[in-house]
């Protein structure tokens, strides 16, 4: 009996999925739990695995191409077994309109490439090489040196040949390779990030990128625009968020920290544990639970006809990724120390830029943070992510002067703004809040370990 190969749902907040890249191909032999494809979601990308056995007999999706969680992707059945009325079900999707723009013209280059050379052409060699032997025997042997300095200078000139040769067969798309000659730029020193080392477009404008800093006069191909698909995690953040901004009633109180003690803290925390090195962000996680602990409105969550108040603390860690932003969740905040909390949070970095967290990872906040001030940031507004009724930003620490007992001082000073649900927070229990957590950062010995 042959069985569907469905998209399947593998996140909560999952709607569609890419393949990234097929495990098994057509005919092979594939038994149930055996991981069928990698697959793009809107937060990671995850494996996903074969739920019955037999032969994998058709691919509908191609690699790089989505689908709606539901879609048929495959079909697996047994070798004879009629599947035709399957396959009618889910046409075979297109590949992307990229791939079909340059992928003829690549063949077509890749044939040229490969083609012998032109008959005619041969037949001059030939002579040549006739004519070489002919004069070989009339010579007297004392022009042997001769000889032989002619044919070391041909057998360069055939490795020379050889060489250029090999740099027609580099992969380049016709687009790329057009902007490398109008840049005046040698494909064969560009690294290529497309499939099996092919340069696409985007090398090559990098590579003149860096290559205009050491020689200014080379070039830029400069378009007006450029497109580029929206990838899925980007296409779920403008979904979830303009649900959240429209909807939402938003509003925002700042708050500016003095953080010298806190600087202090962190350096001497360096001495106790070396090996698990404690960054600004994971002070604030703590310090942050440690607020919402005494104002519980603030870690809470607005439905139709309630308010959820939540008896745990799971915080999310906004992470900037190539294409979009994800918050891997570090859960029950309240109940680690420090140290726990700086390895977790490294380890839960590390996987979220290589793309390997699991849903349970990132779904299931119940606050968030979101850091800034590694960029040079001094203040900013973050847009909640629903359900969550808060999200905390935080800017760079910045040396300014400020009076201290009527006297002027340079202090290292952070600014903070939570943005809140005005359904189930108030500005007033906002700024306590605000006032907590300056009281924990300016004080910080009170963040238990």
């Amino acid at each position: 009996m042959a069985f569907k190969v469905l998209m399947p749902r593998l996140s909560d907040t999952m709607e569609e999925g890419k393949i990234i890249k097929w495990e098994k191909k057509e005919g092979d032999r594939v038994e149930k739990g055996d991981v069928l494809a990698e697959v793009e979601t809107d937060k990671a990308n995850l494996e996903m695995e074969a739920y019955s056995s037999g032969i994998l007999r058709k691919i509908i999706l191609k690699e790089g191409v989505s689908a709606p969680v539901g879609d048929l992707i495959a079909i697996i059945g047994e070798k004879d077994e009629d599947i035709s009325d399957i396959v009618k079900e889910g046409k075979e999707k297109p590949a992307k309109e990229e791939e079909k723009k340059e992928e003829p013209k690549e063949k077509e280059s890749e044939k040229a490439e490969a083609a012998p050379k032109p008959t005619e052409e041969e037949k001059k060699e030939e002579e040549k090489e006739e004519m070489k032997e002919k004069e070989k025997k009339e010579e007297p042997k004392k022009e042997g040196k001769k000889e032989t300095k002619e044919l070391v200078e041909e057998e360069k000139g055939e490795k020379e040949k050889s060489k250029k040769e090999e740099r027609k067969r580099i992969f380049i798309s016709p687009l790329a390779k057009k902007i490398a000659e109008e840049g005046g730029l040698d494909i064969s020193i560009i690294e290529g990030s497309g499939p099996e080392g092919r340069i696409i477009k985007k090398d090559v404008l990098s590579t003149i990128s860096k290559a205009k800093e050491i020689k200014p006069e080379i070039k830029e191909k400069i378009e007006e625009y450029r497109e580029e698909p929206l990838s899925t995690i980007r296409k779920t953040i403008a979904k979830r968020l303009t649900l959240s901004k429209g909807p939402v009633p938003h509003f925002y109180v700042t708050a500016e920290i003095d953080m010298e003690r806190a600087i202090y803290f962190r350096n001497s925390l360096k001495t106790l544990k070396k090996e698990i090195p404690v960054s600004f962000n994971d002070i604030l996680i703590k310090a942050s639970a440690i607020a919402l602990e005494k104002f519980p409105q603030i870690n809470a969550s607005y439905r139709t006809d309630k308010i959820i108040y939540y008896n745990v603390i799971h915080i999310g860690i906004a992470v900037a990724l190539e294409d979009g932003l994800i918050t891997p969740v570090i859960r029950n905040v309240e109940k680690k120390t420090l140290f726990e909390i700086a390895k977790e949070s490294k380890e839960l970095i590390e996987k979220a830029k290589e793309k390997k967290l699991k849903p349970e990872e990132y779904t299931g906040a119940t606050f968030t943070i979101s850091n800034m001030g590694m960029y040079d940031v001094e203040n900013f507004s973050a847009i909640i992510n629903p359900p969550e009724g808060a999200i905390l930003a935080v800017g760079s620490i910045i040396k300014r002067p400020v009076v201290i007992e009527d006297k002027i001082e340079i202090r290292n000073r952070m600014k903070v703004t939570i943005s809140c649900d005005h359904r189930i927070v108030d500005g007033v229990v906002a700024a306590q809040f605000l006032q907590e957590l300056k009281i924990d950062l300016e004080k910080p010995i009170g963040i238990v370990l």
